[in-house]
């Protein structure tokens, strides 16, 4: 037996009525959730955007990218470390590698 509130359209049966299925929307929900990047993948196109002429700095900001990303007491201390060699130059690369990778 069809029920009322059904039509065929698009050769699926769908609601015509304003009443929707709880299940149904769930499932649209979750369909249509678009979850953060992976923290990897964000770190990855993060490195990759460096585009530096001095290899020492690029190196360096890929490797602050990777600490950050540990995210431990022993990065943030080689953090810090890294931080006063430059003497706080790169104190906003890291602030803004911060605020992505949350």
């Amino acid at each position: 037996m069809i029920n009322q509130n059904n039509t065929w359209k698009h050769g699926f049966m769908q609601k015509a009525g304003l009443e929707t299925d709880k299940e149904r929307a769930i499932e649209i929900i979750r369909e249509n959730y678009e979850p953060q990047s992976n923290k990897i993948d964000i770190a990855c196109r993060l490195s990759e955007s460096i585009n530096e002429r001095d290899i020492k700095l690029v190196f360096t900001k890929r490797q602050l990218i990777d600490l950050v990303l540990k995210n431990n007491a022993e990065s943030e201390q080689e953090i810090k470390h890294l931080l006063s060699q430059y003497r706080g130059q790169l104190n906003g690369f890291v602030s803004h590698i911060r605020q992505e990778l949350k």
